[in-house]
């Protein structure tokens, strides 16, 4: 749909002389179409001019088979001016109109409708006009398109400032390491009075600011903004970290910071398989018409390294229509993801096909996720549109080649008529030990039937009239204990389907396949025995080399090296030293990277200490020595005696002696002594 403008329009006579004398407004096509029609309306107040009536608009679509909430987005409005949104769908179905808004007319016909609504705004602020359609189409997607714009009052509209800076006006949420930042961060260019600048088209880029985990920003980082604002819908950050920023820039003008935010650490993966294949998880779609099928593992995708069976069903026979099978990230631009998908069998009879395609090893996409985001989807791309559907199942276990995954494979068609059962199937084939055989079925009949003999049910799908197409599908699978063969065969109720008839029988198809399982993991090496420290080319430091006795300390620090110098990491370290009062603290843990490791010595007695070091036993010839002198004299540990104690008066001498000593009782030389009695 395509809305147009008109403002100030004259030249015709009103009031209208007669119901025939009318103006008519008339869209000119470059080409016919099968359908269409126009909704026009009419607004006294509106700005003469077209630039000053019309400054914000915008647009949206998107598709769904249920219920669905469908909108342009939001756009600023002035005050007195009119919001004017209208919407259409291929789908013929009741919808809810936005709320605040007025109904101008709802038309439609059998295979299109459309619904017109405004709003007047008292107040300047911003609209989100939202329907809701109410669509009930499984396996065909309805689309729906949307507008809106705004109509500005004569004589209301001021010149709009042109943009200086940026601003977040929808600042990145936490989130999950590897997973979207959700809802989609938005950036607007803004005058000076914090407007939003309209006309602003250019583009706008996001970057990592604060990275406190060295993590790296994964989407489309740069995004043309639209009426002035730019919207990042698949932004994500690989490492989990506390206090992320983003910043914002444009050419010209001032760039802009977010809020912080966080991103947590996903959970673990579930554990694999302890042994052999096991169903991992499953999804499926028909009733598709379109030149490619596609569904996504909702509500997670496959464990990576699992291998993915996918068998494509269409109306239509002749040569393989499938050109190729790719998957995607459940994504609004479907980025690919790059797994090969294999043709591994093809049978197509009476206007009828299925094809079956394997991929191993999957990878390349982000696991696990919160339910339904980012998950994996297959598509089936087609050379042609045609009526179908797609079934793909996911098992852990199977080996990652292709060539080593899938040996054996066969197909098999024939025909079913009413009044009758038929028992049908592939043919048998060879299966080794511990592998699974995947058995797929499909017929136009609407007929119900028994699984094979010892499988167990994956999916059954089917279409039906007044559905475009008649088809039922129906595949199964079973692990082998042991090797052999199978011989997987449905028994097929023709007899339900009265079109089934011996002139116009029913046609079948079925496949088989095998899946070989993965040989175990051989365990883990032993870690390689840490190198030889030596003891010549290893070393001791102490700094200082001199201390003061109960109050100094010396930092050693060992260095444990090999006989070519190169560091030596993860040993323990042993310190000692010579003498007496020493308190010596051992390192906290063994030597780093650098093959350092430290502790420290103190000492409450004066001397010189050798310390010496042994790492990872070996004990290093290199020592350092720590002088440790005594401190200040201390009046409680120092001494002074007399000898003799007695003498005689004009002729007797006697000998006083004072020795200086620390408050550790070390001898404290040169200090000046004085005497007094």
């Amino acid at each position: 749909m395509a809305t147009y403008v008109a403002t100030n329009v004259q030249n015709f006579p009103d009031p209208n002389p007669d119901f025939n004398t009318r103006l008519l407004v008339r869209a000119t096509l470059s080409s016919s179409v099968v359908d269409g029609g126009a909704m026009i309306s009419a607004w006294s107040g509106v700005a003469a001019t077209f630039a000053e009536a019309v400054d914000t608009s915008r647009s949206a679509s998107g598709s769904d088979t249920t219920t669905t909430v469908a909108g342009p987005g939001a756009i600023p409005v002035r005050a007195g001016g009119l919001a004017y949104a209208v919407t259409m769908s291929n789908g013929v179905v009741g919808l809810a109109g936005p709320a605040g808004f007025t109904n101008v007319t709802t038309m439609g016909d059998a295979s299109m409708k459309a619904d017109g609504e405004y709003a007047a705004q008292a107040t300047a602020g911003s609209v989100d006009p939202r329907w809701t359609w109410f669509f009930n189409s499984p396996g065909s997607p309805r689309t729906w398109l949307a507008t809106v714009l705004a109509l500005n009052q004569a004589g209301q509209v001021q010149p709009q400032a042109a943009a200086t800076q940026l601003a977040f006006t929808v600042q990145p949420s936490n989130a999950t390491a590897g997973s979207t930042i959700s809802p989609p961060v938005q950036v607007a260019a803004r005058d000076g009075a914090g407007n939003t600048d309209a006309t602003f088209s250019g583009t706008i880029t996001v970057a990592l600011g604060t990275n406190p985990s060295g993590g790296t920003l994964s989407g489309t980082r740069s995004v043309a903004a639209v009426n002035g604002v730019a919207s990042f819908s698949n932004l994500s950050i690989d490492r989990a970290g506390s206090g992320y920023t983003l910043t914002a820039t444009a050419t010209g003008l001032t760039g802009a910071t977010s809020a912080s935010f966080t991103i947590t650490a996903p959970p673990p993966p579930p554990p694999p398989p302890a042994g052999g294949i096991v169903w991992d998880t499953m999804s499926s779609a028909l009733g598709q018409h379109n030149n490619f099928f596609i569904k996504g593992f909702n509500p997670r995708s496959p464990r990576p390294g699992d291998a993915i069976v996918v068998t494509v069903f269409w109306v239509g026979s002749g040569a393989n229509i499938v050109d190729s099978v790719t998957d995607h990230l459940a994504r609004p631009d479907f980025p690919p993801v790059g797994n090969r998908y294999h043709l591994v069998e093809y049978v197509s009879s009476d206007n009828i096909s299925m094809a079956t395609y394997v991929a191993t090893n999957v990878q390349g996409y982000p696991y696990p996720t919160a339910p339904n985001v980012d998950v994996l989807a297959v598509r089936a791309n087609l050379s042609r549109v045609a009526f179908g559907g797609i079934m793909m199942a996911a098992w852990s276990g199977v080996a990652g080649d292709f060539a080593q995954a899938v040996d054996t494979s066969m197909s098999r068609s024939g025909f079913g008529a009413a009044s009758a059962e038929a028992l049908v199937g592939p043919g048998a084939m060879p299966v080794n030990a511990g592998a699974l055989a995947y058995a797929v079925t499909a017929s136009r009949a609407q007929a119900s039937r028994f699984p094979p003999q010892g499988f167990g049910n994956l999916l059954t799908m089917g279409v039906a009239p007044p559905d475009s197409f008649s088809m039922q599908t129906e595949a199964d699978s079973a692990v082998q204990a042991s090797g052999g063969s199978v011989n997987p065969q449905w028994r097929w109720f023709f007899q339900n389907d009265p079109t089934c008839t011996t002139t116009t029988p029913c046609t079948w198809l079925a496949s088989v396949l095998a899946l070989n399982p993965g040989a175990a993991p051989p365990p883990p090496p032993p870690p390689p025995p840490p190198p030889t420290v030596d003891a010549a080319q290893s070393g001791v430091v102490a700094s200082p080399t001199t201390i003061t006795a109960g109050s100094g300390t010396s930092t050693i620090t060992v260095t444990a090296r090999d006989a070519s110098g190169n560091p030596v990491s993860g040993v323990n370290v042993v310190l000692s030293a010579t003498g007496s009062g020493n308190t010596l603290t051992q390192p906290a843990g063994p030597t780093n990277a650098s093959g350092v490791a430290t502790g420290m010595l103190s000492s409450t007695v004066a001397g010189t200490k050798t310390v010496s070091a042994t790492a990872g036993g070996v004990a290093i010839t290199q020592t350092a020595a720590v002088t440790v002198t005594a401190g200040g004299v201390s009046a409680s540990q120092s001494t002074v005696t007399a000898s003799p104690t007695s003498i005689t008066a004009g002729s007797g001498t006697s000998t006083i002696t004072v020795t200086a000593r620390d408050a550790n009782g070390n001898p404290v030389s040169g200090a000046t002594v004085t005497l007094s009695a």
